[in-house]
């Protein structure tokens, strides 16, 4: 076997792989006795056709096709394997020449990133207090888990609960998709719709159908709705009224399992607030950070990379669907409608953006010389299992001491957060 090896300014590596005459007529050999498994020929039993009659029979190039299908894997991981290369995504292969068995396999090569500047790059963290009207929310969101609803023959007002079929309609008169919803339980006041859905109910009663005629927000997620007039069709089934309970120790010990007072309980729910505020804010700067690594960085990155990633994410969004359970082509729809792009475009986008940031990042890293040991890692789960329920603390330990993959995610995740500190 004869290896050229050539890196490409695409983040390529080339191996050219021309096989010898011996080479050649042994996988040719193997070839025609897997082939000889499936044929007949008159004076021979199956499978005991010599190599001679099947080529006068059915010619040599379909022994070469035969050998390709079982050998090519075999050739590329021994060419793989004499210059000494690691793969980083599936070949292309080219046949360049079928009688000389000349083939060119392409694979990815590491990714070239340059940084400079991205040192500069800054993000602040937007650290939100918890208001009053935070935690007075969050309470009744919690109590509304234990409220009592009951049907009532009145006009709805704020905060009752309607049940509702509505549909949304263009200016021409023609449905919009994904604005269709039949029984929906609706809470007024939630501000769960677009602007002026919720107020243009109050005040409706059972049996009321009404044309709501708003428009879509400018930031509406769905690019193609974005500032588009609509008109609603609703039918209202029924108004409910929501009775929330009152907030005692039975009820505390419901919602927290374990006895407390009120204050205590108020104070728990204020520091989960505030840990969530927290966690969102260094999201949210994340992703400043990630979109300023990307506009900044210069990356080359070969596109096999970019098609595996593809893949990757194509089945990442279809478990999504089934989780959700929603048909994988209505999932798709909203995804590309979200974007203002065709669901293809859209993947091919995300794609890219997530192998240049990995690359970016691990170059990063080993910049910055990042690296948690094994003391820093033990410590971190051990802070874990402290911050879980007393009864499953013991649990937490044994599963990073006996999961080595959940214990390498924690490591991964450590320094990621080391890294992106350094940026904020």
């Amino acid at each position: 076997m004869k290896i050229e090896k050539n890196l490409t300014a695409k983040a390529e590596i080339e191996l050219k792989v021309t096989l010898d005459d011996k080479e050649i007529e042994s996988y040719l050999d193997h070839a025609a006795k897997e082939f000889a498994k499936n044929v007949q020929i008159k004076g021979f039993r199956k499978g005991h056709v010599p190599r001679n009659i099947i080529e006068e029979n059915y010619g040599k190039d379909v022994l070469i096709d035969v050998m390709l299908d079982l050998k090519l894997s075999n050739i590329y991981q021994k060419a793989l394997e004499e210059e000494k290369i690691i793969p980083i995504s599936s070949p292309k292969v080219d046949i360049l020449d079928k009688e000389k068995m000349i083939i060119q396999f392409t694979t990815a090569s590491k990714p070239e990133v340059d940084t400079k500047g991205l040192d500069k790059i800054k993000v602040k963290k937007d650290e939100k207090k918890v208001a009053k009207k935070d935690l007075d929310l969050e309470l009744e969101n919690m109590l509304l888990r234990f409220a009592e609803v009951k049907e009532v023959e009145r006009k709805s007002k704020n905060k009752d609960e309607v049940v509702i079929n509505f549909e949304g309609f263009d200016e021409k008169g023609k449905a919009i998709n994904n604005t269709k919803g039949e029984n929906y339980p609706l809470k007024l006041g939630s501000n769960s719709f677009i602007p002026g859905f919720e107020e243009g109910l109050v005040g409706a009663k059972k049996g009321d159908k009404k044309d709501l005629d708003l428009e879509f927000p400018k930031d509406y997620h769905a690019e193609d709705l974005k500032g588009k007039k609509v008109t609603f069709k609703v039918e209202v089934l029924k108004v409910n009224e929501t009775t929330l309970p009152e907030l005692n120790e039975e009820l505390i010990e419901k919602v927290s399992h374990k006895k407390q007072s009120k204050e205590d309980f108020l104070k728990d729910l204020e520091n989960r607030i505030q840990e969530r505020n927290s966690q969102q804010s260094k999201t949210k700067a994340e992703e400043e950070l990630y979109t300023k690594f990307l506009e900044k960085a210069k990356v080359t990155v070969s596109d096999l990379m970019i098609k595996d990633e593809e893949n990757q994410f194509s089945r990442e969004l279809e478990q999504n669907a089934q989780r959700m359970q929603m048909p994988f082509d209505n999932y798709k729809e909203i995804l590309a409608s979200k974007e203002g792009k065709s669901f293809e475009e859209f993947v091919t986008k995300q794609a890219s953006e997530r192998v240049q940031l990995r690359a970016i990042i691990q170059t990063l890293m080993d910049e910055h010389k990042i690296e948690v040991v094994d003391k820093d890692l033990e410590a971190e789960i051990a802070k874990k299992s402290k911050e879980a329920p007393k009864e499953i603390q013991d649990q937490v330990k044994e599963y990073y001491n006996s999961n080595p993959q959940a214990k390498e995610v924690l490591r991964n995740q450590m320094k990621l957060d080391a890294l992106l500190a350094k940026f904020m």
